[in-house]
């Protein structure tokens, strides 16, 4: 309840900032599909209930979420926290500010079809993260504190598949979209998947 509130009081402070001149059309805030989206729809009645009216528009491309903020076709977004945004100002050279910390970060889960432990991880076994950075990184120390890898000391979220210093198991790490991990347990032993894209398709939370 309290990150509805939180979310619903950025709405209103995303009003204050588009000024006047835009008082007679909804605010456009783009989210991610799944739970935030629905968490993003919930806030929409709350602030409608306010005299507010907000259209939330649901996109299943991270990089995308944040592209149809930097061309002005959507008014703000919700999807990402501060860390990931830095990343992406700093490499697609956006210039987008955080607005308000609404304090919603989606988890992520080590999931799998084959196996039920990971004691039954085999060698040469693959795994898929997704191939952004962040989420990729969060994926690695995922498998580090899962005791499957280890990883050069000191980068924090700034960690790749190439910082992989120790890797008994010699596992396959696989890159791909982050809303295709889940799609890939048919193909790999184990998979990196953020609980925005595990929902939507049927995934059971508890399965990780």
């Amino acid at each position: 309840m309290k990150a509805i509130l939180r979310l619903a009081q950025a709405i209103g402070l995303s009003l204050a900032l588009t000024g006047a001149a835009l008082a007679d059309e909804p605010l456009k805030i783009a989210t991610s599909a799944g739970p935030v989206g629905q968490l993003a729809a919930f806030a929409a009645k709350l602030a409608k209930d306010k005299g507010q009216d907000v259209k939330i528009v649901e996109l299943s491309d991270w990089v995308a979420l944040n592209e149809v903020v930097n061309s002005g076709d959507v008014d703000a977004n919700l999807f990402q926290h501060a860390t990931y945004l830095a990343l992406q100002n700093k490499q697609r050279g956006l210039n987008l500010v955080q607005v308000d910390k609404v304090g919603v970060i989606a988890p992520v889960g080590l999931f799998s079809k084959k196996v039920k432990s990971l004691d039954e991880i085999k060698s040469g076994d693959s795994v898929a993260i997704p191939n952004e950075p962040l989420n990729g990184a969060r994926g690695l120390i995922l498998l580090e504190r899962a005791g499957l890898i280890k990883l050069a000391p000191g980068k924090g979220f700034a960690v790749s598949r190439f910082d992989i210093v120790d890797n008994p198991k010699n596992l396959k790490i696989v890159e791909l979209d982050p809303a295709q991990t889940y799609r890939s347990l048919d193909d790999v032993t184990l998979a990196l998947v953020n609980i925005t894209y595990l929902i939507p398709a049927g995934g059971d939370p508890k399965s990780a």
